[in-house]
């Protein structure tokens, strides 16, 4: 099974922005009447920020309907709308022109028999190993033996949870795979999973061989356009990347990782 994660726009080709744009709109329009309910729309915003953990600026461009927002974005303000935290059931809630976008753009495929829950999305942002089992479980089946060579008995302990949690089943004796509660995953857990896989997975050794890995890194000054174009041919990439491996007769024993970003550069302090 593969583990997809992205950030940006999903496994699937999006429609340019316009002023027009539906899904912009009806974003617009919600965040509009769930303001109406505070007294103070800049306390309202702020209230609905933290809740959502979505930064005040981003909120002020959805509601000036000047972005599109990312799927996980979106799944995050409705989950608070709609007072729903499994991500499935987000999609019958939600507004059709919603769920039509949710659905396009998600790369993981949400069916009733997997619970997508925000909870689990956070255990893998601040728990590196409870990351890394969930990880090493979405690319094939691992046994206790093999989760306690690696994780020590801390790693058990942590298997008891995932598995109490449902995040784990036992596909065998003391064998283990995913199980029906899984992760959606947002910006914060692709950036830390994403950082510790590379920190204690990527062979240096291997940058030596054409055939083994890939790392590169690239820095340039660039126009607003080009910036845009870097960003495009990175989810051109993953893309392909996720049809690849979508097809079963790729599938195998070797456990791959693609940890994917692009940003610009902070040279002053964010306020």
């Amino acid at each position: 099974m593969e583990i997809v994660i992205e950030t940006s726009l999903g496994a699937k080709p999006l429609p340019a922005l316009s002023k027009k744009d539906p899904v912009v709109s009806q974003v617009a329009a919600d965040l509009k009447d769930l303001l109406a309910q505070f007294k103070d729309p800049k306390k309202g915003l702020k209230i609905i920020s933290v809740k959502t953990s979505i930064h005040e600026k981003t909120l002020n461009r959805l509601l000036n309907e000047e972005n599109r927002a990312s799927y996980m974005t979106i799944f995050k303000l409705y989950r608070y709308i709609l007072d729903e935290n499994d991500d499935a059931k987000i999609l019958d809630l939600a507004p059709e022109v919603i769920k039509n976008y949710l659905v396009q753009s998600n790369p993981q495929l949400l069916t009733e028999q997997i619970t997508f829950s925000s909870g689990i999305d956070q255990e893998l942002a601040k728990n590196p190993v409870f990351g890394e089992i969930y990880i090493l479980c979405g690319t094939g089946p691992l046994s206790k033996n093999e989760l306690l060579t690696r994780f020590g008995h801390y790693g058990l302990s942590i298997l008891e949870k995932m598995l109490k949690q449902q995040v784990l089943k036992e596909s065998g004796f003391e064998v283990y795979e995913l199980g029906k509660n899984q992760a959606n995953f947002g910006p914060e857990s692709i950036i830390n999973l994403g950082t510790h896989l590379a920190l204690n997975h990527v062979k240096k050794i291997n940058g030596d061989l054409l055939d083994q890995n890939f790392m590169g890194l690239y820095a340039e000054g660039l126009s607003d356009e080009a910036y845009k174009q870097w960003l495009k041919i990175d989810q051109e990439a993953f893309r392909k990347k996720v049809a690849l491996s979508s097809n079963k007769n790729n599938l195998g024993p070797i456990r791959a990782f693609t940890f994917m970003t692009t940003d610009s550069l902070n040279i002053e302090v964010e306020k």
